[in-house]
């Protein structure tokens, strides 16, 4: 009880802090900038056929992804409004705080509520691409193929060690120095916080009856921006979890052979794979409690970050030791941040394989 009284305390406090403007105007980082690529993505998603991931369906479940779409462009906005929408991470909110929160709105964009730090830091393009089922391990492994006659379509390679125990977690980009980064997470005491915060004007009752849910509900959200790699170029390159890992890397070099029709394999064959790209992954379905919300940007604090987001193969994940997901969603931003991928052919991959096999 003392604890409940503490935090409907600190939760009236806030309740007199400054709401958010709706006359301002909230933009993304890139505008639209993005959308050569995401037009692309899609038109390449579209070709793959569901024979080449279906047998992939990391959840063991096939038949829960069937009529799932594997990709589509998304407003970004909108991804972020339904992810805190309090009716699909219920935190306890009455009817006057929902109506509360999903009144706010910015100038120029839908309404419902975000949190500030979400807002300037996650809203990072207009339209993104939302990958559906196993998505972001079926794109960190797609490549194509080019020689003087053709491009091939997006081949995924299939036969790699790392699809079948892909963890999103090792490919992430974990150094702030390295590449802008971003992590915002809160638990239910957090998020009504944060709502508070942001309404204004709620009554002390509403906030009672969030408060009083709020100290015991064992519910996390979190966001995470950042950099994914792709396996099949840090394969090439000997990075990351290849690095001194000879057998991991024969296997899944073979694997981008293995999807290329032997009399395509020449040795001037090019093979076109993104080195990395820019994602975002967030989830509402966290089962924790560990008492607010904490978010970093590239000067933050590392420590805090991502080196404590552990994201599994089954699309489930956690942060730190308090905090499991059933689900995450991945969302694709660009791709090659700051990088120009190498040109590799197929000799150079048979060449890497042959001094492998013998170092």
């Amino acid at each position: 009880m003392k604890r409940i009284t503490q935090t409907l305390l600190v939760l009236t406090l806030l309740a007199s802090c400054e709401t958010q403007d709706a006359n301002k105007e909230v933009h993304s980082q890139l505008g639209d900038k993005n959308m050569k690529f995401i037009n692309e993505l899609d038109i390449n998603l579209a070709t793959l056929e569901k024979s080449d991931y279906e047998i992939f369906a990391l959840d063991g479940n096939k038949s829960a992804n069937e009529g799932t779409e594997f990709g589509k462009k998304v407003g970004l906005y909108q991804e972020l409004v339904d992810l805190f929408d309090p009716e699909n991470f219920n935190c306890g909110c009455d009817k006057q705080m929902k109506k509360a929160l999903k009144k706010l709105k910015p100038k120029n964009q839908v309404s419902g509520f975000i949190p500030d730090d979400v807002s300037k830091n996650a809203f990072m393009a207009d339209t993104v691409s939302l990958l559906a089922m196993q998505g972001s391990n079926i794109l960190a492994h797609l490549f194509q193929y080019e020689n003087s006659s053709r491009k091939s379509k997006p081949l995924f390679a299939k036969n790699a060690n790392s699809v079948k125990n892909f963890n999103v977690n090792n490919f992430i980009e974990k150094k702030p120095e390295t590449y802008d980064q971003f992590l915002y997470t809160l638990d239910c005491t957090g998020f009504i916080t944060a709502a508070v915060n942001a309404t204004g004007g709620v009554s002390a009752a509403s906030i009672k009856t969030a408060a009083s849910v709020g100290v015991s509900a064992k519910k996390s959200l979190f966001v995470l921006g950042g950099v994914m790699y792709s396996p099949l170029y840090q394969a090439f390159k000997g990075e990351g979890i290849f690095k001194g890992n000879d057998s991991l890397r024969i296997n899944v070099l073979g694997a981008i052979l293995d999807e290329i029709p032997t009399q395509e394999q020449s040795d001037n064959t090019k093979i076109l794979i993104n080195a990395n790209y820019k994602v975002i992954l967030t989830s509402n379905s966290g089962n924790s409690n560990f008492n607010g919300e904490g978010s970093f940007g590239a000067s933050g604090n590392a420590s805090f970050g991502f080196g404590s987001v552990q994201i599994g193969s089954d699309g489930s994940g956690s942060i730190g030791r308090t905090s499991s997901y059933t689900s995450y969603k991945t969302y694709i931003i660009q791709e090659n941040i700051n990088t120009k991928p190498l040109i590799i052919t197929v000799k150079n991959v048979n060449d890497l394989i042959a001094q492998l096999k013998n170092s």
